[in-house]
């Protein structure tokens, strides 16, 4: 039976920037349980891998080399521009690697990533600006493109449109991942820097940017995963490492939310917010407990929207809908600000996103915050 489809997302990610396909795994990482941890805030000068699911419907192909995995590196950003990739992960090229698949069924597979200072050097010369924050990570974002025996094709770059455009939220072979997470204190005005870019060679282009906050009404395994590994006092008590398996499993958290072919982008490629209950914000968030002197507590989620946060580019506030112009491959660094309220674990999520003049979303990256109790970090 020959291949019948390749796959990253067996179905479209809920958003299309915070696809599951995509993990950063730290060999050596603090916590063994969590190992396995989609989490992209990288390091500097630390090996790790980047873990890429990938998979097929149908009989498998003979041999490594009829399934190429394509996978990219890049500073954290709303929208890429060229000037934003990482050389360790093969610049705009990105890295090829020959894999073979189950038939049908997925696996995951490594690829060696050596993020180096130099490496991270280059890109700062080149933007002009420092990228490592001041507790020493590289915020960054994970692409992938999957493809082999008359499906897709390689990508010359990832904005090569030779074997089709580039679409995380539609195509099953491309996978995107832009996601971070922070604790941050309640009452003082934190910033956080990511870029926006455009990646036209040739002409500029006008963008609207803006900062959209959800409210998660139940959170997916991924997102409990990354969460418990970026928070230090944080666990995922449901979370466990199941026999023979390489991945995690979770048994306590339902998952209706991003369940199979729900979408939080609509017809007209705008993002929508999911309603909740009060039912829910009771109950807090499933799967999730802050360990703090002893006790073990729930996270929770916001009862009122974030009143204190905006966007800043070159210092100046973004206006809501106020158009910005790039010129050809331009590359412009962005800053959201925010002032969390007098609250103790609260989980809030924003996606920061890139539209064109008409309000269609092109592109964005996903921010989540945690609430930290007084005297926690």
């Amino acid at each position: 039976m020959p291949l019948s489809s390749l796959y990253l997302n067996p179905t479209p990610p809920a958003v299309p920037w915070a696809s599951p396909a995509l993990a950063v795994k730290r060999p050596n990482g603090p916590n063994p349980a969590l190992e396995d941890v989609a989490y992209t805030d990288l390091a500097a000068s630390k090996p790790q891998n980047v873990r890429v699911t990938a998979g097929c419907t149908g009989s498998t192909p003979t041999g490594t080399a009829d399934v190429q995995l394509q996978i990219w590196a890049a500073m954290f950003n709303i929208s890429l521009s060229n000037s934003l990739f990482l050389a360790s992960m093969g610049g705009n090229s990105g890295v090829q690697v020959p894999i073979t698949l189950p038939a049908p069924g997925a696996d995951v597979f490594d690829q060696p990533w050596d993020l180096t200072a130099a490496d991270v050097a280059a890109v700062a010369a080149a933007l002009g600006q420092p990228v490592v924050t001041a507790d020493g990570d590289v915020h960054s974002c994970l692409y992938a493109n999957v493809f082999g025996q008359g499906f897709g094709g390689k990508r010359n770059t990832l904005n090569d449109n030779t074997n089709g455009v580039w679409d995380a939220a539609g195509n099953p072979r491309h996978a995107q991942r832009n996601t971070t997470v922070r604790a941050a204190p309640p009452g003082k005005l934190m910033p956080f820097k990511m870029w926006a870019g455009n990646q036209d060679p040739e002409s500029g282009q006008e963008y609207v940017y803006e900062v959209l906050e959800r409210h998660p009404r139940e959170l997916s395994v991924w997102e409990v995963e990354q969460i418990a590994a970026a928070v230090p006092w944080i666990e995922a008590p449901g979370l466990k490492v199941s026999p023979g398996r390489t991945g995690l499993e979770l048994k306590t958290i339902p998952n209706r939310l991003l369940r199979a072919g729900t979408s939080l982008l609509g017809s007209a490629g705008i993002l929508r917010t999911p309603k909740r209950d009060e039912r829910e914000l009771q109950r807090g968030l499933l799967g999730l407990e802050a360990r703090i002197g002893g006790e073990r507590l729930p996270l929770l989620t916001a009862r009122e929207p974030l009143k204190e946060f905006a966007l800043e580019i070159d210092g100046a506030k973004l206006d809501r809908l106020q158009k910005v112009g790039l010129e050809a491959d331009d590359t412009r660094a962005i800053t959201f600000q925010f002032e969390l309220p007098r609250e103790e674990r609260v989980v809030r999520v924003f996606d920061a996103v890139q539209r064109d003049p008409d309000g269609r979303v092109l592109d964005g990256a996903r921010i989540t915050l945690v609430s930290a109790p007084e005297g926690v970090e």
